[in-house]
């Protein structure tokens, strides 16, 4: 789900990013199993336009028919054509006015997604995230550095001053701290001031149910360097009845607005959680 705020919108108004959440139909062995095709990503991100977002994220680092070993992080040539030709159908299914960004999950080596990055570079993406593990911020910079398209990265990041070392390492483009875990709130809007100072955009990882989303909202609405909040439940179809008294869904549009109430502004309904749980699971008081 993406907020950019446009011409004459509320700046109460946040816009996300829609992590989009494909499956694999069934697991198999390269040669073996059913495998997300061009179309597929190609159908999907259609669905997702049509409920009125205007930024999609695809993961690439899907099961892949030409991969002999997943636990290499090298890539051969027909793997990195598969990857691209995700990314060729989703991209050719919106147009170029909606926004297209690829997570890697640190899954990657350097020379390789840098291929495959390079093979992207006129499929006007939005970002490639976490191309490479996260704790070596000078190969980090290596591949920023080595491409066109923007590099994001940061959810397995925490504090201010691991996101300084990455921002004065000229090793990131985009930042996306998660601001459940990267230190609250407060810490998420000093990690944006940081960001701000050299001039680098924030777009928060989220993966949380309607509080942690409001709450990451409350601080993009804040920040003048906001891109995109990520949104990952469009699967979940309970997602709009964990609010408490909710008439109407949290995301519209492809936009959150932004509630004035004090607090967060919403509340979790503890019966429609209770009832939504994994079973067995401790709830609460139990």
């Amino acid at each position: 789900m993406k907020n950019r705020k446009e011409e004459g919108q509320s700046s109460s108004s946040e816009t996300p990013l829609e992590k989009v959440d494909l499956r694999m139909k069934h697991h198999g062995v390269a040669g073996q199993g059913d495998y997300f095709t061009a179309d597929d990503y190609a159908r999907r991100a259609s669905q997702m336009v049509q409920e009125g977002f205007t930024a999609l994220k695809f993961d690439v680092d899907v099961p892949n028919p030409h991969s002999r070993d997943d636990f290499n992080r090298a890539l051969t040539r027909q793997e990195i054509e598969y990857m691209v030709s995700l990314v060729e159908g989703a991209r050719g299914a919106i147009g170029d006015e909606i926004d297209l960004a690829i997570d890697c999950h640190w899954n990657f080596n350097v020379n390789d997604i840098l291929q495959f990055a390079w093979a992207c570079e006129d499929l006007n993406l939005l970002w490639i995230e976490d191309p490479i593990p996260p704790e070596n911020i000078a190969a980090l910079r290596q591949v920023t550095q080595a491409t066109r398209v923007p590099i994001a990265t940061g959810e397995n990041h925490y504090m201010r001053t691991q996101f300084h070392e990455l921002l004065e390492g000229e090793a990131v483009n985009i930042v996306a701290p998660d601001l459940q875990k990267a230190g609250g709130l407060l810490e998420g809007r000093r990690i944006a001031d940081l960001a701000e100072m050299y001039y680098v955009a924030v777009a928060p990882h989220n993966i949380a149910g309607p509080i942690g989303t409001m709450a990451s909202s409350h601080v993009c609405a804040a920040i003048p360097n906001f891109l995109c909040l990520e949104w990952h439940a469009a699967s979940v179809p309970f997602f709009d009845e964990l609010v408490k008294g909710a008439d109407q869904p949290m995301i519209k549009n492809g936009y959150i607005p932004v509630s004035d109430r004090p607090g967060l502004g919403i509340e979790l309904d503890e019966e429609v959680a209770y009832k939504y749980r994994k079973r067995d699971e401790a709830f609460f008081e139990d």
